[in-house]
């Protein structure tokens, strides 16, 4: 009896192993999970300026949807220096929605994200009011997608001769400029620059405000 008793006193008192082992499974696929959530987050880095002057717009709403929903993801305002942070998922294209208050709604597409960070060089907000036009977009080269500096840009109307703005690429391929145009109307960008194929491409002003130009890819 005293035998049987001390051995069942050991039985009771030992770690049993599979409960070892499960906790240490949970304990593993927490550290996964955790892992896996932080490498699917990523930051879209941005900047707001004003139409005309350049300067730095603060307090502006900068709200992040994912493309096809209307909900948003995300959401914060931009400094004193116009700049923005926002926090989003890895793995969307994001539409991006610029609102303050005298200022016409801007809203942006994004490329496809799925890296730690996406910078968007700058958005331009036009007063109420101001019917000029912003021109953006950037130019990479052919085979690499190295972005191209010192790219010169001329902006016409389709048909004719007469230069209505120009721009320079800047270090990053980006360019921007500013111009009077028409709604619905037609319009001519050149691109050139030495050692390159010119480049022309055509589109339309659909609305007052920043019109996005897709990447320009340029050969030599």
């Amino acid at each position: 009896m005293c035998v049987w008793g001390l051995g069942l006193f050991f039985a009771k008192n030992q770690p049993r192993p599979h409960t070892h082992i499960m906790i240490q499974s949970i304990k593993h696929k927490y550290i996964l999970l955790q892992k896996q959530t932080v490498a699917t987050q990523g930051t879209i880095i941005g900047r707001v300026i004003e139409q005309g002057t350049s300067a730095p717009l603060a307090g502006v709403l900068v709200e992040a949807r994912k493309e096809g929903s209307t909900a948003v993801v995300a959401t914060t305002t931009t400094n004193a220096s116009g700049q923005y942070l926002l926090s989003v998922d890895r793995g969307f294209v994001y539409n991006l929605r610029f609102v303050k208050a005298n200022y016409i709604e801007q809203t942006t597409p994004t490329p496809y994200f799925d890296d730690t960070s996406l910078t968007i060089p700058y958005v331009v907000m036009p007063l109420i009011g101001d019917k000029d036009f912003t021109i953006i977009g950037d130019v990479v080269a052919s085979g690499t997608n190295i972005p191209l500096s010192g790219v010169f840009i001329e902006l016409r109307q389709r048909g004719s001769s007469t230069v209505l703005a120009t721009s320079t690429t800047d270090a990053s391929g980006w360019y921007a400029f500013y111009c009077e145009a028409v709604i619905n109307n037609y319009y001519v960008l050149t691109f050139s620059k030495n050692g390159y194929v010119t480049r022309t491409m055509d589109f339309i002003f659909p609305y007052s405000g920043s019109t996005f130009i897709p990447t320009v890819v340029m050969a030599s």
